[in-house]
């Protein structure tokens, strides 16, 4: 993209063409969002879920995508930012302390990859009582 000192702006879909600050500002869509940066605090709509959800911005990569901690390893988009990603509105305790509790019975039911019926020790234990 090319910027002359008026302001005027040439896009790579318009090549030759410079389109003036005013038809910018009906033609352009600006980002809502603003720069997202690494650790930044925003709320995700999770369709699963039905609602907006807290979250944080874990990677930021250089075609706008960002990462989230609620959705690791998935790339959202700058189409999909525009839907459902937004700045933390006002704090519902509520839904801060259910999504808090919901994320830690998910990290639990991860980390308790030992069957119950081998202690924290890894020992078996029986099934039934042997009797005495």
């Amino acid at each position: 993209m090319a910027i002359d000192p008026s302001g005027a702006v040439q896009l790579n879909v318009k090549v030759g063409y410079w389109m003036s600050v005013e038809e910018q500002s009906r033609k352009l869509r600006s980002s809502k969002l603003g720069h997202l940066q690494v650790t930044q605090h925003m709320e995700y709509y999770s369709n699963t879920l039905g609602r907006w959800i807290p979250c944080r911005i874990t990677a930021v990569e250089p075609n706008g995508a960002v990462q989230l901690d609620v959705k690791a390893g998935y790339s959202l988009s700058v189409e999909e930012q525009a839907q459902k990603l937004r700045l933390p509105t006002k704090v519902d305790v509520n839904a801060a302390r259910e999504a808090l509790t919901t994320s830690q019975r998910l990290q639990s039911k991860r980390s308790s990859s030992v069957p119950s019926h081998l202690g924290s020790g890894g020992a078996a234990k029986p099934f039934f009582d042997q009797g005495s």
